[in-house]
């Protein structure tokens, strides 16, 4: 008889190969299983972290937000304070050569003198 013809041969090394494939897969499957809990409980663990962040960095902006409000509100009115102290000075100014026109010339001219010389050396 042909040793291709004998069936305890020919079906020998089938029976071997799908018992190392079915072995195979038995030792994979639980690895796998392992793996995505693994991965799936990383996933969690990060969400979480996440979370507590944005939880932490809400309030902080909040607070940030209403730190740079403030100071926008102070340097409105320190502006506004600003400009009144500049009418009052124009005013003041205005009304002192209105008074004594003479008098404002002469400085303005002794002013201009000394700022000529004072530049031009």
């Amino acid at each position: 008889m042909n040793p291709s013809q004998n069936p305890s041969t020919s079906s020998s090394p089938n029976i071997g190969a799908s018992t190392s494939a079915n072995g195979s897969a038995n030792l994979v499957q639980p690895a796998a299983a392992a793996t995505n809990k693994m991965v799936d409980n990383m996933a969690q663990s990060a969400h979480e972290v996440v979370d507590k962040i944005a939880a932490k960095a809400g309030p902080a902006v909040d607070k940030l937000s209403e730190t740079a409000s403030d100071a926008v509100d102070t340097l409105n009115a320190k502006a506004a304070q600003l400009s009144e102290l500049e009418g009052k000075l124009l005013s003041g100014a205005r009304d002192y050569v209105r008074a004594y026109p003479l008098a404002s010339v002469g400085v303005a001219m002794l002013a201009g003198i000394l700022i000529s010389r004072r530049w031009s050396h």
